[in-house]
């Protein structure tokens, strides 16, 4: 019984040994059945006898799937902290030799489909001196990536931390990782002459709101009720805050003016929620969909403020 127990010992600290690899194959093919696809291709890369037996009995192609094409490539990231899987075409690239191009994939002008680009628009923000900076779907995976296994997946969450002024127009962007969602505020803030105020806004603010903000064919235009309250705010000669919260995404919109003498101040601030790296909501989804088809419940946009949650970590139920 003694040398069964040492035996037993041995193997176990025998790095030749493994008790899957052991296993007769009817009985590794049967545990692989129970495996999503692109586990089980995984597996198959693990050893010879495993690639021969799985690939000669299995269909471990994702060609045709490209969700679990993706998935499988997530999970080599994590021995591969340099490279990205496009979400949209499926393409592992190395992120790195990207910046110049804000992280995007390589491959996106040629090899997307019109309907991956309509899908994937990245959203620009603005600081001082330097340029529009591309928020798109590669940028908030590394950030996301990052937060979850260190700086080596990605970017810190300040990248996204930018202010500066520039053209009359002061601008203060930051980001957070709440609940494990990455939200990002932009304030921008400037002064105009009175009866000017629509104009400076569409101008200069119209791309720091969300896409659906400013109407698209078959969308509400929230733009519309930007300008019916700041109208109503100025003529009255007082200051007051309405909040517009896009019913199609989870962005909110806060518009404040204050009328002095012939001059009138406004405050654009919008709060966007990217959502977490490994979820697919509806919500967040369409943060890049240029045309979505799809509202949210109604009492969920009524119910939900981006404001406290980006402040305080609430959620709804919270509040």
């Amino acid at each position: 019984m003694k040398a069964d127990a040492i035996e037993a010992s041995d193997q176990q600290n025998d790095p030749d040994h493994n008790s899957l690899v052991n296993l007769p194959g009817e009985l590794v093919l049967m545990i692989a059945n129970y495996l999503d696809r692109e586990y089980q291709l995984l597996l198959s890369l693990s050893c010879r006898r495993f690639r021969d037996l799985l690939d000669s009995s299995l269909d471990l192609t994702l060609e045709d799937d490209k969700e679990a094409k993706i998935r499988f490539l997530r999970l080599l990231e994590l021995d591969h902290s340099e490279y990205l899987t496009c979400r949209p075409c499926g393409f592992m690239y190395l992120w790195k030799k990207r910046k110049y191009y804000q992280y995007t994939c390589p491959r996106g002008r040629h090899r997307h489909t019109m309907d991956d680009i309509l899908k994937s628009y990245s959203q620009h923000i603005y600081g001082g001196d330097w340029g529009p900076m591309q928020v798109g779907r590669g940028v908030v995976d590394l950030i996301l990536r990052a937060a979850e296994y260190g700086p080596a997946y990605g970017l810190p969450v300040s990248y996204l931390n930018k202010s500066g002024y520039r053209r009359g127009v002061s601008r203060m962007h930051e980001a957070r990782v709440v609940n494990g969602q990455l939200m990002l505020a932009s304030r921008h803030q400037f002064e105009t002459a009175t009866g000017q105020e629509m104009a400076e806004l569409d101008r200069s603010h119209k791309p720091a709101v969300c896409f659906h903000a400013t109407g698209v064919v078959g969308i509400e235009k929230v733009w519309q009720t930007f300008e019916k309250a700041v109208v109503n705010m100025t003529a009255a000669d007082w200051s007051g805050s309405d909040v517009f919260k896009c019913p199609y995404c989870e962005t909110d919109h806060q518009v404040r003016a204050k009328k002095e003498g012939n001059r009138t101040a406004i405050v654009l601030t919008v709060w966007r929620n990217y959502g977490r790296r490994h979820e697919h909501r509806l919500s967040t989804e369409q943060i890049f969909h240029r045309f979505p088809k799809f509202q949210l419940d109604a009492s969920e946009v009524t119910q939900r403020n981006m404001h406290a949650t980006f402040d305080y970590g609430l959620d709804v139920g919270e509040l």
